[in-house]
């Protein structure tokens, strides 16, 4: 290994040479991580794309599944409504006239 300071002796290289053929190497090798770095970027990206097209595929089928039912469901809630007869009270209805129910039966002898 040839350092900056040494002097040229008959079997090294200059310096200026030996370091050059170094920074070639990293510099071809850092190359090849950032191609091998952009190709998996690239497969990740293809691939979280295909994730998110099938998502979104699934989740329009189940919109459109839920469009087909709701005409359905309208008239089942329509009808439920309408069949609702005039004895049945809400809860709150219920606990206003409860006061008055309890004395009712207080006041009454069985």
């Amino acid at each position: 290994m040839t350092l900056i300071d040494e002097a040229k002796n008959g079997h090294a290289e200059p310096v200026t040479r030996v370091w050059n053929a170094r920074f070639a190497k990293i510099e071809r090798r850092i190359a090849e991580i950032a191609e091998t770095g952009e190709q998996r970027v690239a497969i990740l990206r293809d691939a979280i794309g295909d994730f998110c097209a099938a998502e979104l595929a699934q989740r329009d089928r189940e919109i459109v599944t839920l469009k087909k039912h709701m005409p359905t469901l309208r008239t089942s809630f329509s009808k439920r409504r309408q069949s609702t007869s005039k004895f049945t009270r809400s809860p709150c209805a219920l606990r206003r006239r409860l006061p008055d129910a309890m004395k009712r039966s207080v006041g009454r002898q069985d």
